[in-house]
């Protein structure tokens, strides 16, 4: 990621954020986002504003980061879709990334760029160089997340003809999908049933049953019902 522009990056996420919200006001920015189910819009770019505001001004969570998120929404709940934008842009939020060379927030502005897209019924920009630059972002969390879990093995990805290796142990299952579609698969996207719909391979090439695979593979709880995009 060292040769990344994370900044700029973000910038654009934001800023194409900011052009599908910018005009809602009422009950157009109350429209519920069934990628985040107990969010609506406007809930969801206060969260994208509060984590701006927090590490930009160096506060990090504590032990419950699912609190620190939620009081995030809370504090800035009802308010006009217009001042989270102002405020967002008003915090040091570059600073941050620049600071730590982290691309999470960019994956996590990117993840809600596309679910609030969704939840307006649009249909968002998917070969960004932005979406290209998360992918290793999701491969590391993805890989923390196998590890973490006691995948018996790793897994085998494939994008736009480039392959790489996730995880440890020996190659156990792979999948080939456009870079889009692998943040969505990886990123709690997607519901079981669409994951089992995927074309997983054995590391033979063989059809894979995803079916031992789900609970290494769920970065959050899978949705109850698809997420079609």
């Amino acid at each position: 990621m060292a040769e990344v522009d994370l900044v700029s990056h973000y910038r654009a996420i934001r800023g194409r954020i900011v052009d599908h919200v910018a005009p809602l006001t009422g009950a157009a920015s109350s429209v519920m986002v069934p990628a985040c189910p107990a969010w609506t819009v406007g809930d969801t770019v206060a969260h994208l504003t509060g984590l701006a505001v927090d590490l930009g001004a160096g506060r990090m969570p504590g032990s419950d980061s699912q609190a620190w998120i939620d009081g995030h929404v809370a504090d800035r709940k009802g308010r006009p879709v217009e001042q989270l934008v102002d405020e967002w842009f008003a915090a040091d939020v570059e600073g941050f990334i620049e600071r730590s060379g982290s691309g999470q927030l960019v994956l996590d502005g990117l993840a809600h760029e596309h679910d609030i897209c969704h939840a307006l019924g649009r249909v968002g920009e998917r070969a960004t160089d932005a979406v290209d630059a998360c992918v290793p972002v999701m491969s590391d969390l993805l890989r923390k997340d196998l590890l973490a879990r006691g995948a018996p093995g790793s897994v085998g990805l494939t994008t736009r003809g480039r392959s790489w290796t996730v995880g440890e142990g020996p190659l156990q299952l792979t999948l080939e999908a456009e870079p889009f579609e692998l943040l969505r698969v990886f990123g709690g996207r997607r519901s079981a049933r669409q994951m089992r719909a995927l074309p997983w391979k054995n590391a033979d090439g063989s059809a894979a049953d995803l079916g031992p695979w789900l609970a290494f593979l769920a970065h959050f709880p899978y949705p109850v019902a698809d997420l079609v995009e």
